[in-house]
Parts: C-alpha cells; structure tokens; sequence
C-alpha cells in the first residue's frame, strides 16, 4: 500500500541528513489512522491539516464535514478554527485574531469521526541570536545571476538543549546539518541574487517536537509557513509508521519555531 495525502501549506526539501532508523510496520494496513499535521510562529496565520491514512485509490474520499479544530493558549478557552471552503483538509484561523507569542504552551485539539486528537507545543523564546554576519563578494556571475560570495556568522544559541536552530536565507536553510553548534558559521560559497546589495538572515529556533520530527524523518523544513505538498512529508514515512509523531490518538506533528533577523549587506572584497 502507497500512503498518499492532500495539499498542506508548507515547502519541503527531503534530502540533508543521512541515518539508520528502525522501521515498524504500519498499523493502518486495514483502518484508516487520522493524521494532524501544524507548525505555529508568532506572526503567522494558525494553519492545520486534518486528513488521514488511505489507499491511493481513496484519496478523495477523506470526510472533514463534521471535524472540528479547536486550538488555546491555556487549554481551556478554545478557539475554532475555520474550515478552509477550497480545501477539504486544512482548517484556518480566517480572521488572523489567534495571537501565538514567543514563550507561551499552544494546545491543540481535533475532533474528527469518533476520535479525539490532542496536542501541545512551546513555542521557543527569541533567545538565539545572530551577534554578526559578514558577506564578501567574490565574483559576480552575470549568466546565473547571482554573486558569488563567502560568509561568516558568528551567533548565540537556545539554552534549551531539546531545541534545535538553524540558519536560513532567500528560503532556504544554511548548511547540510540538521541544526548547529557551536557559535560559527562559514561559507565559502554563498550564492546572493545579484540585484539583492542586501539580505534578510535568519536564526531560525525550533521547539522540542519539530527538531525530533527533522532529525528522525530526515526533512529539511525551510519556508515553513508559506505552501507545501504533503504528500513529499508522508513519501519520507516510506509505508510505515513515522518515527516521530506527538499527536495522541492519531499521527503527526504539531510543532512550533521561532526566529530572529539580521540585516547583512554584500560587500567588496576590499571594503
């Protein structure tokens, strides 16, 4: 059996980081298995995706016309959220009037069919920081467009040791590590667009449950909150069940992160 899904609002790149995992057999060979799948920022729009474990020839057969998706900040004045009337699968804070701040626990809660689906993330302090980042142009390549430069970032990382950060530009992440160590970047072959003489740089923090969910699916997750097909998440599961999931009675992910910025100008190399 092909485990296939709808859409779901995120850019996923598989590919970075390679490891042994221990595969278990999937348990939804003849019932169907609900899955949830959100990842929450201060700042952005609350997005969930509610679907559920189907043989490809079912995939249109997903019933959401009663599920209803609750999400709260203390776990017992719910917010609902709005079934999304283009989308089957996605349910949506419409009005953009939940607010998701840095520090504070988010409780999730999915009633779908009979079953209660219930989460809870944390969304990470702005704690990690970006100290200074310098970008030097090496070469300006006319037929790409593009620059060719070296960059160096010295930064300050979560005192969380369950969270995990990463560095990220143009919407990509930096690098070919899950998230990093130390206080120091480098990289000497950094590709800038060559109309940006600027660029936005990005510590990006994740909580607890989305750094195991990246390290054992092996996912680089960039341009988290923008637009993503689902179906490149579950091909990673592979068939069987994932090996991170933190949503009980069902599987998936509801995880959050957080960011800080910094301004990096390209500069000549003798400036």
């Amino acid at each position: 059996m092909r485990i296939s899904f709808g859409k779901l609002l995120l850019t996923i790149t598989i590919l970075y980081m390679t490891s042994c995992i221990t595969e278990e057999p999937a348990p939804w060979n003849t019932d169907p298995v609900p899955v949830v799948f959100s990842i929450i920022s201060p700042g952005k729009q609350v997005r969930v995706f509610v679907s559920e474990t189907f043989a490809e020839q079912n995939s249109n057969n997903i019933d959401n016309s009663e599920t209803k998706v609750f999400i709260s900040n203390d776990n017992s004045n719910w917010y609902e959220l709005t079934h999304d009337i283009l989308d089957n699968s996605l349910f949506v804070d419409t009005a953009k009037i939940f607010n998701v701040e840095g520090g504070r626990s988010y409780y999730l809660k999915v009633e779908k069919s009979e079953s209660l689906l219930t989460s809870q993330t944390t969304i990470p302090d702005t704690d990690a920081y970006i100290k200074n980042a310098e970008c030097i142009e090496y070469y300006k390549d006319s037929t790409n467009q593009n620059i060719l430069c070296g960059l160096k970032v010295n930064f300050t990382l979560t005192n969380n040791k369950n969270e995990g950060c990463y560095l990220e530009a143009f919407g990509k992440q930096l690098g070919s590590e899950p998230f990093l160590t130390g206080d120091f970047y480098q990289d000497d072959y950094f590709f800038v667009p060559l109309d940006s003489a600027a660029f936005s740089l990005k510590l990006v923090t994740t909580d607890s449950h989305l750094n195991k969910f990246r390290i054992s699916e092996n996912i680089n997750i960039t341009q988290i909150h923008e637009k993503f097909d689902v179906n490149l998440i579950i091909s990673t599961y592979a068939g069987v069940r994932p090996i991170f999931s933190n949503i009980k009675n069902g599987i998936g992910l509801f995880g959050s992160y957080n960011y800080s910025n910094y301004k990096v100008t390209v500069k000549q190399k003798n400036e």
